[in-house]
């Protein structure tokens, strides 16, 4: 039995999607940086000077601060620690639930690190749409991939969108000696498409069993139907949790019902 477990838990791409991850976590921290200091400024001889402060963050701010690293620490510790390990399942709904959370705060408070107009505040609420969406997807074991593929590439979309409006402020920085968002803002982009296409390969490569795996136990068999009685069935061979003649058996018992 625990030969079948580790076969069928090993993580497809996993050199990648690990990699990925490290980078998108470290990137995010050092960014996170730009959270801790401003620059103040003040007019000396007619010319405006810029001085690096240090300041705690207020609450709201912290509270981004939590949520926009949250993700990147969630995902590190399933795919290092828990991806083994069927009790996890919840972990993935919870990361796109807290990015589509994350997303919505920064929108109604306005605290969106790239928030320069309109145009992108439709494509935050399409981000946000497409999150849940992946939400709702990842509930159910990633049984629609193309809600994630659709919510990820969105996101690739926005980082993109938002590494051109960095790179066109490069020069004020550099002209007002703003050398700490010269570092962290494209740090904090490279941070965002790793982690996206980290959980694009992670959603498309693998399954994760669906959330009613989880809790069928607690559930009477007639308040499942079959289609959810085979997927559960299903999950349960995938992770080692019975063997494949059991899966059979209970598979064509299953059916017979129909």
């Amino acid at each position: 039995m625990n030969s079948l477990v580790k076969k069928n838990k090993s993580l497809k791409c996993g050199f990648v999607i690990r990699l990925l991850s490290i980078i998108a976590l470290v990137c995010t921290a050092l960014s996170s940086v730009s959270y801790f200091f401003y620059y103040d400024s003040d007019k000396i001889n007619g010319e405006w000077v810029y001085e690096l402060t240090f300041r705690f963050p207020y609450f709201m701010n912290l509270i981004s601060l939590l949520l926009s690293i949250a993700p990147f620490v969630l995902f590190v510790l399933y795919i290092f620690k828990y991806h083994n390990k069927l009790k996890a399942t919840v972990l993935v709904p919870i990361i796109y639930g807290v990015l589509a959370f994350e997303i919505l705060f920064n929108f109604l408070t306005g605290s969106s690190r790239f928030y320069y107009g309109m145009i992108f505040a439709l494509i935050q609420l399409l981000v946000l749409v497409a999150c849940i969406l992946a939400l709702i997807s990842a509930l159910k074991g990633f049984n629609k991939k193309i809600y994630v593929i659709i919510a990820m590439s969105v996101c690739l979309l926005f980082e993109a969108l938002t590494l051109v409006s960095v790179f066109s402020m490069m020069d004020w920085y550099i002209e007002d000696s703003m050398y700490l968002y010269i570092f962290t803002s494209p740090l904090s982009i490279i941070g965002s498409i790793s982690f996206y296409v980290a959980l694009l390969l992670f959603a498309t490569k693998n399954r994760i069993p669906a959330i009613i795996a989880v809790s069928a136990k607690k559930k009477n068999a007639e308040s499942i139907n079959p289609e959810q009685a085979l997927r559960v069935l299903k999950d349960k061979l995938d992770f080692g949790m019975i063997t494949e003649e059991e899966y059979q058996a209970q598979r064509a018992e299953i059916i017979s019902k129909l």
